[in-house]
């Protein structure tokens, strides 16, 4: 279990995980704060010791789970050959990074993300998704999303006009 002080944030690079070539998962698991806790302060201690806690980019498995941070980790995006990803119960996550590059992916859970508005925080164009011909997740076999209630769409599509938005679920 993980806790939120600066001093975690500190040791979590010092781990080296990247180096540990041998990794092929990795279970991540916050424990709850106390309310009078600074908010803003957590959420950038855990977000923090979340980037230090980079993995080999040959890991297999990843499960986070009570994760407080607003965003994860740019490394997700990675880990070419991620076969499973499970988030649980991380309330103030609201996007993930992209998730496209994962084609090895066989299983991906989305639980508990409350605040979760869109799964990838890139914003595509419509010409994008049009020309892409990379298939989107070809491996996967198991897609679970409970609880997530404010998911608006899987990414957030900007058209050619200034402001005009839509959402997409893939």
């Amino acid at each position: 279990m993980l806790g939120c002080g600066k001093e975690v944030a500190s040791e979590s690079k010092a781990a080296q995980l990247e180096a540990k070539k041998h990794i092929e998962s990795l279970y991540l698991d916050w424990y709850s704060v106390e309310a009078d806790d600074d908010v803003d302060d957590i959420a950038e201690n855990v977000e923090r010791t979340l980037d230090g806690l980079q993995p080999p980019q040959l890991l297999e498995a990843l499960e986070v789970q009570n994760y407080t941070g607003m965003r994860f980790s740019t490394w997700l995006s990675s880990l070419t050959n991620l076969v499973i990803l499970r988030s649980e119960y991380c309330r103030s996550c609201q996007h993930l990074p992209p998730l496209r590059y994962l084609l090895s992916l066989k299983e991906l859970l989305l639980r508990g993300l409350p605040s979760l508005e869109y799964v990838n925080d890139d914003q595509v164009s419509t010409s994008y998704l049009s020309a892409s011909t990379m298939p989107f997740f070809p491996s996967l076999e198991k897609l679970s999303i409970i609880n997530c209630h404010n998911l608006k769409g899987w990414w957030q599509i900007k058209r050619g006009n200034v402001g005009e938005k839509d959402n997409v679920l893939g």
